[in-house]
């Protein structure tokens, strides 16, 4: 939900789940939280912790977190925003989960956030940087849910 930080999530952790077993599962969360002044250690320790809750919940779906993005307005967490996408991306194997690297395709050609993928605030995409972002999401939905696939990703 907009603007939540990962303890928001957790806090609410009971409302959120689905009614029915989900195939997969995509999170994205922690931006706000380094945006609040968390340090990165702080950030990556509590989206395990909402990993390894849904993992406990739904042991056979296929969960992905997506990386923290660069953002042209959150440019300067992008050092905390580097360590966590590290944390999180080392402990993906054992913790099983798919971590996705969906931050580098809203870099410009200088390594700086392409301000063409996001609306006038400079912190949320626009429609561009949604649909790069779709692409990485629906070939890992792809990968993990065979049915999808053939059913012309209707699921």
């Amino acid at each position: 939900f907009g603007g939540a930080s990962t303890s928001d999530v957790l806090r609410h952790y009971a409302l959120l789940l689905p009614p029915a077993k989900p195939r997969s599962i995509v999170i994205y969360v922690g931006e706000n939280d380094l945006a609040a002044g968390a340090n990165p250690d702080k950030v990556a320790d509590d989206v395990l912790t909402l990993l390894r809750r849904l993992r406990a919940d739904y042991p056979r779906a296929a969960i992905a977190f997506l990386s923290l993005k660069p953002s042209p307005i959150r440019w300067t967490l992008q050092p905390k925003m580097a360590a966590v996408n590290s944390i999180l991306a080392e402990k993906a194997k054992a913790e099983r989960f798919t971590y996705l690297d969906v931050g580098s395709v809203l870099l410009a050609p200088d390594g700086l956030p392409d301000a063409s993928l996001f609306r006038p605030d400079g912190l949320h995409m626009n429609a561009q940087g949604y649909q790069r972002w779709t692409r990485l999401v629906d070939a890992w939905l792809d990968s993990v849910d065979p049915k999808r696939k053939r059913a012309g990703k209707a699921s």
